[in-house]
């Protein structure tokens, strides 16, 4: 679907073919957030000075997240006791692979502006932007990027991710098998990061 996710696969299929060699374990996390997020930090703030949530589209797909405490924990037990890559052709069915994310609930990044601006204590709007806006947008930020701009967290590879069917996923593998479990729900890890960020100035 991008160039992200095109790059992020190669990698998978490149250490695939050295699991004869290097045993390998493949986590896929969800949108991982929390604290020193400097990418979510730009949301929070947003949110929190305009009162807005610019979204992409009508629709919007529902979302997998994962906070960081949990998903460095589960990288830890994955280290210690997860299965790994088939050595050769016969392997079951993604062996070696585990989804990191929240599973009891998958809200839409529209929702997820409104769970954002909770956490804030104040409200939000959210705009909706057609998707030729949204691609147009892309562009030009990738534009201004190539001549000595800013870099930009919106470009046209990252509308066409926004733009998705659905991104929810299961990690009942990794529940089963490892035990994974997130510490807490959503809006206290939102609140938790709201206020990490108030602290040290990034709102």
């Amino acid at each position: 679907m991008s160039r992200y996710g095109r790059g992020k696969r190669n990698g998978e299929v490149a250490l695939a073919r050295r699991a004869d060699r290097l045993p390998v374990t493949i986590v896929r996390p969800g949108i991982v957030y929390g604290p020193r997020d400097a990418q979510g930090a730009t949301l929070f703030r947003t949110i929190r000075r305009t009162g807005l949530h610019f979204v992409v589209g009508f629709r919007t797909p529902r979302l997998s997240l994962v906070h960081v405490d949990d998903l460095v924990r589960l990288l830890g037990t994955v280290a210690e006791r997860g299965e790994t890559l088939p050595s050769g052709p016969r392997g079951r069915a993604g062996q070696g692979l585990y989804l990191a994310c929240d599973d009891r609930e998958h809200p839409t990044y529209w929702e997820f502006g409104h769970r954002v601006a909770a956490a804030l204590g104040c409200r939000v709007v959210v705009w909706p932007l057609w998707r030729w806006v949204g691609r147009s947008v892309g562009a030009a930020a990738e534009a201004a990027q190539g001549l000595g701009g800013p870099a930009s967290v919106l470009t046209r590879d990252k509308i066409r991710e926004a733009t998705a069917w659905n991104w929810a996923c299961s990690a009942a593998k990794a529940r089963g098998q490892l035990d994974f479990q997130p510490a807490f729900p959503l809006d206290v890890r939102l609140a938790e990061t709201a206020e990490w960020f108030r602290e040290h100035g990034w709102l």
